[in-house]
């Protein structure tokens, strides 16, 4: 079985590289797509386009789509434990492949630092739009993202396939 793990997509922000992103989804194959939080980036006001429906629609290629909700993203926790279609919305995602055993989360739960605890809610809500209009009107990127499958600043994923995981970077030719 393979199984491809994507993370920070954050589509609908300034960051998400839609198109690469779309020309990604489209070319891989893969018995499980694992989209490992941040899909949406609900903390912005999310700007949706002709392409976002493109790289939508393309998810129904899959058997199997795993959405890990994650912090940028939580306005879908109510959808946890369910399924729309193909998508099956979980808060982490465990399975064994090779001998091996996996457990997928979004991680942001192990921020445990003042910042973390201090902007979750509210006042994170409050400096993303004002991040978001900044980076709109200026056309800038103010985000640090670290996350080994990081796809805003990076554009890699993890390729995990019978026990081996590969982390690879997607090239648009």
């Amino acid at each position: 079985m393979k199984r491809i793990v994507v993370s920070d997509l954050h589509i609908g922000s300034i960051n998400c590289r839609e198109e690469e992103l779309h020309k990604f989804i489209s070319s891989i194959e893969c018995d499980e797509l694992i989209l490992a939080g941040d899909v949406v980036d609900f903390l912005k006001i999310p700007s949706f386009t002709a392409t976002t429906v493109k790289l939508l629609n393309t998810l129904n290629k899959f058997n199997k789509v795993i959405y890990i909700i994650g912090n940028h993203d939580h306005s879908l926790a109510n959808f946890v434990n369910g399924a729309v279609g193909n998508i099956q919305f979980l808060n982490s995602y465990e399975f064994v492949d090779g001998e091996r055993k996996f457990r997928i989360e979004h991680g942001d739960d192990y921020d445990q630092s003042f910042w973390h605890n201090f902007t979750e809610g509210f006042l994170i809500k409050v400096i993303s739009l004002f991040q978001d209009w900044i980076e709109r009107r200026f056309d800038v990127d103010l985000a640090t993202y670290i996350n080994s499958g990081d796809w805003v600043s990076h554009t890699t994923y993890v390729s995990i396939e019978q026990g081996v995981t590969r982390l690879k970077k997607f090239v648009d030719d």
